[in-house]
């Protein structure tokens, strides 16, 4: 145990001052940065310990813009999660049991959530990778530009395939394409927000009012047989092009999941134990 906790506190050492030169790099002050170290729980004298080992190359000349220091609590939440699950994998396969591992960390000074919580993530095969991970991503532009592609190729087969007028197909689709341009501006408001995952159900929900709206005003969709397939079709096509925008879109660090193929999957063993 006394190893561990050895071993521990210098990996946690070496975490630490990676993730100050990276938030150096980000922009912000040596300061802020060790304000919010010791904000989170890690003790001032290994804080300074740290900061001592940072040297004037580590500062870069032109700083970056600095990010809110309340997105810097958050990307350190994050930073110390990814810590821990290497932390564990490492000294798992030194042979330690994970109850012993736990203790070791929460009697360092780690919360027990923050330690249960990435157990829980290599049980799962899963690991928060803060600097490293990647993530598909398609800035919203471009994404608009499929979107009006695959909609127009849509209509395009269904006029074909139907026998009707590009004309009669393209109105009686205007509520799905209304959603996808009103999915889009939403979209671009809500950032990386994580209620982005809500945007395929606001564009099916957009689709079925603009429908209902088409059909108290127009009397070539009033005449059109099989109105319900039609707002069927029209939910299910605005449902699927909203989606591009939630699931191809810049997502935020806390979505940022990826699969280690380094880590291996350990049983909680913890679980059993009191």
């Amino acid at each position: 145990m006394q190893r561990m906790q050895q071993s521990d506190k210098s990996y946690i050492k070496d975490h630490l001052l990676d993730y100050m030169r990276y938030q150096l790099k980000q922009g912000y002050e040596l300061s802020d940065i060790k304000h919010a170290l010791t904000k989170y729980g890690y003790h001032r004298n290994l804080v300074e310990e740290v900061a001592h080992n940072i040297s004037p190359g580590d500062i870069p000349e032109k700083k970056a813009p600095a990010k809110p220091l309340a997105q810097m609590d958050k990307d350190l939440s994050l930073y110390v999660q990814g810590m821990l699950v290497d932390f564990i994998v490492k000294e798992s396969k030194l042979g330690y049991e994970m109850p012993a591992i736990r203790k070791a960390l929460v009697n360092f000074g780690h919360h027990p959530k923050d330690v249960d919580s990435a157990i829980k993530s290599i049980s799962k095969g899963e690991v928060v990778d803060f600097q490293g991970s990647k993530v598909v991503q398609v800035h919203s532009p471009i994404l608009l530009a499929i979107a009006v592609l695959v909609f127009f190729m849509f209509t395009v087969f269904l006029s074909i395939s139907t026998n009707a007028s590009i004309t009669t197909v393209l109105l009686s689709f205007m509520p799905a394409a209304a959603s996808v341009f009103a999915v889009y501006f939403i979209g671009m408001l809500m950032g990386s927000s994580s209620y982005r995952q809500l945007l395929p159900l606001i564009g099916a929900g957009i689709a079925l009012a603009g429908f209902m709206i088409l059909l108290q005003t127009s009397a070539t969709v009033q005449r059109f047989p099989g109105t319900h397939v039609l707002l069927g079709l029209n939910i299910i096509l605005a449902f699927i092009l909203s989606a591009l925008f939630s699931f191809f879109s810049k997502k935020s660090k806390e979505e940022i999941i990826v699969k280690a193929a380094k880590t291996e999957k350990i049983p909680l063993m913890y679980k059993s134990v009191r």
